[in-house]
Parts: C-alpha cells; structure tokens; sequence
C-alpha cells in the first residue's frame, strides 16, 4: 500500500511550546518537529535529524526544496514511507529559511542507535576515509565543515540521500560527482552503514 505522509497538513498542529524560538517561527517549528523529531531530533525511518547541523546546510536543502531542485517525495520501498519536503519548505517564507537553519543550528545533535552489518562497516570505513573524511570530517561528526552530519543518521536515511547523490538527483560539486560515478551499488551500502555506526 503507498503511503504518502504529506506533512503540509500538520502545519495546524501550532499549539505546541517551542521554547526559545522566535515568535516568527515559532508557528513553523511544529510542522517540522512532527517529522523531525522532538528538537529536530528524528526517530522517524528515512528522516534525518536536523538539531546541531550546521545553519547553511538546512538553509541551503529549504531553498532547493523550495526550487524543487532536491527530490521531493522519496522513493517509496520496502523500508520506507514516502515524504513530500517540497511542500512544507513552500510554506516557509524566505526571510524564515535562515531563521529556521539558525534555530536547529543551535540545539544539540543526539545520534541514533540502530543495528549495523558490522562488515559493511567495515568497508563503509576505508571508502570513508579514501573519498569522503576530507570534507566530511571526524567520520562525518563535525558540523563546522558545512557539509551535513552524517554520523548516527538514520540508516534509511542515509541510504537514501547516498542513492540520490548516485543518481546525480541533487546539487553536489564536480569532485563529488566523480566520486560517486566510482561508487557501485555495494559501495553505497557499506558507507550508508559505516555512517550509521558513527556515535
């Protein structure tokens, strides 16, 4: 059965206390929480948490969902539910966006525990530290970088975002688009895995 979650109609649910949110936000903030989690923290399978990561990162997937230039609605599998980001990020304005990213930025980054093939892990390392650790440093955990954590993302995820980025389905440089025309299918599992491990 396809299930859709289309989270633009949680955009009523604005009675919930966000502390510390400004007051021009603070009416968003709970369409994002609903998916993202309690502080941007995700428990949700194919959703990424989004508390500690770096402001420009969030800011920058809320303008190409708004362009709709990132995939909207992820591939409905068998380990997922499909998601539509395209239409919450359109409800957000655009003097919103940064405040948004600077709100999430700001709170702490908790990463998920979740069962991992550990041999997976294992290859998901070396190509980590061949091809990925010298913009995604410390296994992916800093932030500072500006280029997303990926340490202890859900691993449906991760799974996910590494086959859009195969795909050449969202926005990357020239040298990301060369490493990832050398990564197989196998290749992609391992590093959604190794990411996964990260604590």
């Amino acid at each position: 059965m396809r299930i859709t979650v289309r989270v633009v109609l949680l955009a009523a649910i604005t009675t919930i206390s966000v502390p510390n949110a400004d007051a021009d936000i603070a009416a968003l903030l709970p369409m994002c929480n609903a998916c993202h989690g309690v502080d941007g923290v995700s428990e949700m399978p194919g959703v990424p948490t989004i508390a500690g990561v770096s402001a420009l990162v969030t800011q920058n997937a809320l303008i190409d969902y708004r362009a709709r230039t990132r995939p909207c609605v992820t591939q409905l599998k068998a380990d997922r539910i499909a998601m539509d980001m395209c239409g919450p990020a359109t409800l957000v304005d655009e003097q919103d966006v940064g405040a948004i990213a600077d709100y999430y930025a700001e709170l702490s980054y908790h990463a998920k525990t979740q069962q991992t093939d550990p041999a997976k892990v294992a290859i998901g390392r070396e190509i980590h530290d061949r091809d990925c650790e010298i913009c995604h440093v410390d296994g992916g955990r800093d932030p500072s970088q500006d280029t997303g954590i990926l340490a202890g993302q859900d691993l449906v995820y991760l799974r996910q975002a590494l086959e859009d980025f195969a795909q050449q389905a969202r926005p990357m440089s020239r040298p990301k688009q060369v490493i990832f025309s050398q990564l197989d299918a196998e290749a992609l599992e391992a590093l959604a895995h190794f990411y996964a491990s990260q604590q």
